[in-house]
């Protein structure tokens, strides 16, 4: 069963620019992405793994996919900015 995550949550949280969750050519749509996404960002077509527009970049699938087909990247310019805009509000040390 997908976890249960309230609307109040899940309203707020979106994708960072830039990040993109691909599926690779192992992907074999057994459905346990699917099954581990919270957002109804994965879906199935035919035997492959589709990610949605829902997706969050969250990373679930990612993790419970059994042949590591799932994964994430971002771009450099977009991994840039989200860094300039949280180091000076984010205290790391």
């Amino acid at each position: 069963p997908v976890p249960y995550l309230h609307p109040e949550v899940t309203d707020w949280l979106h994708r960072l620019p830039g990040l993109n969750v691909l599926v690779g050519d192992d992907c074999i749509g057994c459905g346990a992405c699917v099954r581990a996404c919270v957002y109804s960002g994965v879906k199935l077509e035919g035997d492959r793994a589709v990610i949605t527009e829902e997706c969050r970049g969250c990373g679930r699938c990612v993790e419970a996919c059994p042949r590591k087909a799932l994964s994430i990247s971002i771009d450099r310019d977009s991994a840039r900015q989200a860094i300039d805009f949280l180091e000076p509000r984010v205290d790391v040390s």
